[in-house]
C-alpha cells in the first residue's frame, strides 16, 4: 500500500470534498429544475381550467372545480413523491458515491 503524507491525504480529501460539494449543487439545480417544470404545468393546467369554465353554470364550475382541485392535488402529491424520490436516492448514494470518487483519486494518486 502506498504510504501518503498528511498533505497529500488532506488534499485528497479536500478533493473529495469539492466533489460532494459538485454533485449536491447539480441535485440542487436538478431539484430547481423540477420545481420549474412542475409549476409550468400546474400553470398551464390552471390555464386550460380557466378558459374551461368560461360560460359553464355555477353547478358545472363547483363540479369542475372540484374535479381540478383533485387533479392539482394529484399533480402535488406526484411531484412530491417524485421529489422525495430523488432526493432519497441522493442521500443513499451519496456516501457510495463520495467512496467511489475517493477510491478512484487514491488509485490516481
Amino acid at each position: 500500500m502506498a504510504e501518503y503524507t498528511v498533505n497529500e491525504i488532506l488534499e485528497k480529501l479536500s478533493k473529495i470534498e469539492e466533489t460532494a460539494a459538485d454533485i449536491m449543487e447539480a441535485a440542487s439545480n436538478d431539484k430547481k429544475a423540477v420545481n420549474a417544470e412542475y409549476a409550468e404545468k400546474k400553470a398551464e393546467f390552471d390555464r386550460e381550467l380557466a378558459g374551461r369554465y368560461n360560460g359553464l353554470s355555477d353547478e358545472a364550475d363547483r363540479k369542475n372545480e372540484a374535479e381540478a382541485n383533485a387533479r392539482i392535488e394529484e399533480i402535488d402529491r406526484e411531484a412530491k413523491k417524485s421529489m422525495d424520490a430523488m432526493e432519497q436516492k441522493y442521500n443513499s448514494e451519496k456516501d457510495r458515491m463520495t467512496k467511489e470518487i475517493f477510491d478512484r483519486i487514491i488509485e490516481v494518486g
